[in-house]
């Protein structure tokens, strides 16, 4: 294979290499946005209930906890798998 086949086919991988991070990074950003959102209702949803000092039931609360620390982990998770995959210390994220 001659250098400039050679090259081209280097700048092939390249490329696909590009567009294979460039949509990984739109998934996460995607996932992101829903775990972020959900946790913006539920802490939201919770807020406005207290500051009007609408009673809240003991279930419900801990019902929107646990949507919000669900939604909080699956979000980090998500992170530290993106943080692995590019080769950064997934140890430090969450800390």
């Amino acid at each position: 294979m001659s250098d400039s086949q050679e090259s081209e086919f280097q700048l092939e991988r390249l490329r696909q290499q590009i567009v294979s991070l460039t949509t990984d990074a739109e998934v996460l950003v995607d996932r992101l946005s829903q775990n972020l959102m959900a946790i913006h209702v539920a802490s939201e949803t919770l807020l406005i209930a207290l500051n009007q000092g609408e009673s809240i039931s003991s279930q419900e609360l801990l019902e929107s906890l646990t949507l919000i620390k669900s939604q909080s982990e699956s979000a980090i998770d998500r992170l530290r798998d993106a943080r692995r995959r590019l080769g950064w210390d997934p140890g430090q994220l969450g800390r």
